[in-house]
């Protein structure tokens, strides 16, 4: 008997290290920039089998390797280069379901990455914003909502307004400048002119001084000849009296008082310097006058040309805050449309499942509270979507089905709400690959799919433990759990971009399983497609 257990023990092991030996080991992710190009290789030991899926708010782009797993790769690659911000390496699973994820968080907002293997190794090449190549689109991206294309244009616009109102900042603050080297140069002109124009005025006065002067000293040399005469001629009429040859006359001394009357040459030329300097004084004077009325006026310019600013700047708010009011009436006015059609939807789904239920059920039978059991269907129910969405006020998850579905929900410990779909088949292995939403605001951090039997089994974990609410309407099985209050222990572990309030993008952000790709084989007791899948 113990032989027997040995046996088996080691035929478990050796089938667990022949599989382990069979999957694909991812041994490096380098990060390269070429020109207009960031090249991402990942390496393996051998041809990778991937599917690729894109996704928004904040951007990235996740790749997963069925089959794999990471070796000495580390969990977190931070690139920070302007495109690629950080490459994040998760390990899903174990065995056959192992699954290795390379996730691209990018910085801006970059055309779809081309994807191509190369051996053993896949090298994913991402465009620079602004190169001339551009990547084709992956085959089945959906369009970008129209609420996000709105907020781009409007976030543009403003980074616009903004740099234009910079470019007038700095036109004004070089006018300005060249304004006040004006004026510099203005009064450094009326400065030097003014000197100039005292130091002519000196040197005229001068000049006049020096004439004064030598016209002063000849007029004394004639006063001083006229005096000499005079007493020359005093003298002989005195001779003359003495003799008795004349009569006594009163000589006449006022041609003489009169010449020592005369100012001086001293005199003369301090009356012109100081009828120079009074000259020099108004020319800098009016200078000055001249000089301060020009700056009056490049100041009242100034002043108007401001004035002018702050009210196109005014006009540009308002007209900036009437666009956002219009948006904002168009949202809300989307938004009541669509919540008036989901809840007519709702009624007419509640209705029609009411009248089935009370046509195929008991009337006795007592249904739980937190299960819902619709009448069994004829055949097995095929999963036709799982997925994540962002609402308004709460986070849904949801599962839609070809019929509609039977289900329990129950919570497994503190942290775990469990989905479980009965008599439910899935046809793809994305069906069964687990939903990072983790980015987003919400307390809703991962979605585990997977398959148990006939039930298809959803485990969803929590980053909080918030309240929830069942919703069934037809063939969509929902559950919305309440967004968590922001908080700093909530914000922390998420990219900024994930945790602003009020974000459009982020309360629109919608996962689905993303189809299947060509080279992923479908599970044993899948049904065949109706469509073959697209290729890789």
């Amino acid at each position: 008997m113990r032989s027997s257990l040995s046996l088996a023990l080691c035929l478990t092991l050796l089938a667990g290290a022949a599989q382990a030996q069979d999957l694909n080991v991812i041994t490096g992710v380098e990060v390269k920039a070429e020109g207009n190009l960031v090249l991402v290789t990942v390496k393996g030991s051998k041809p990778p089998n991937f599917t690729t899926f894109s996704m928004a708010d904040p951007a990235r782009f996740v790749i997963d390797f069925s089959e794999a797993r990471f070796q000495g790769v580390p969990e977190d690659v931070r690139v920070d280069d302007g495109v690629i911000r950080v490459v994040k390496n998760l390990a899903y699973g174990a065995g056959a379901t192992a699954i290795a994820r390379v996730m691209l968080a990018f910085s801006v907002d970059v055309e779809p990455p081309d994807v191509q293997t190369d051996g053993n190794s896949l090298v994913v090449k991402v465009f620079k914003p602004g190169a001339a190549a551009v990547a084709a689109a992956p085959a089945g991206a959906g369009a970008a909502p129209v609420a996000a294309a709105a907020e781009d244009a409007a976030a543009k616009a403003t980074v616009a307004k903004a740099e234009a109102d910079e470019a007038a900042r700095q036109e004004a603050l070089a006018r300005d400048r060249r304004e006040a080297e004006a004026r510099e140069q203005a009064r450094l002109t009326a400065e030097a002119t003014a000197k100039e124009r005292e130091a002519q005025a000196r040197a005229e006065a001068e000049a006049r001084t020096r004439e004064a002067e030598k016209v002063a000293a000849e007029q004394a040399a004639a006063d001083e000849a006229a005096r000499v005469a005079a007493e020359a001629r005093r003298a002989e009429i005195k001779a003359k009296v003495a003799a008795g040859e004349a009569q006594p006359v009163k000589l006449q001394e006022e041609p003489v008082a009169a010449a020592e009357a005369k100012p001086t040459a001293g005199e003369v030329a301090a009356a012109e310097q100081a009828k120079a300097d009074a000259q020099a004084r108004r020319e800098i004077d009016q200078a000055l006058a001249a000089q301060q009325t020009a700056d009056a006026r490049a100041a009242d310019a100034r002043a108007a040309d401001a004035r002018a600013a702050d009210a196109r700047a005014a006009d540009a708010r308002a007209a900036d805050a009437r666009a956002a009011d219009a948006r904002a009436a168009d949202a809300r006015a989307a938004d009541a449309r669509a919540a008036d059609a989901r809840a007519a939807d709702a009624r007419a789904a509640d209705a029609r499942a009411a009248d089935a239920r009370a046509a195929a059920a008991p009337a006795s039978r007592p249904l739980s509270p937190m299960t819902e059991v619709p009448p069994p269907p004829a055949r097995p129910s095929k999963l036709q979507a799982v997925g994540f969405q962002q609402l308004p006020t709460v986070s849904r998850v949801f599962v839609k089905t070809s019929v509609t579905p039977r289900f329990t929900i129950t919570d497994v410990g503190d942290d775990v709400v469990r989905l479980e779909v009965e008599n439910t088949r899935s046809s793809r292995r994305n069906d069964t690959r687990p939903l990072d939403t983790s980015f987003f605001p919400s307390a809703v951090a991962m979605i585990t799919p997977s398959k148990q039997g006939t039930s298809y089994v959803v485990d969803i974990k929590l980053r909080k433990r918030v309240p929830y609410q069942q919703k069934l309407e037809g063939d969509v099985l929902a559950i919305d759990f309440e967004r968590p209050a922001a908080g700093a222990g909530e914000a922390a572990g998420r990219p900024a971009a994930a945790t602003g309030e009020g974000s459009q993008d982020n309360q629109q952000g919608i996962i689905v399983a993303p189809e299947e790709k060509a080279g992923e084989a479908a599970p044993d007791d899948a049904e065949p497609a109706a469509e073959p899948p697209a290729k890789q």
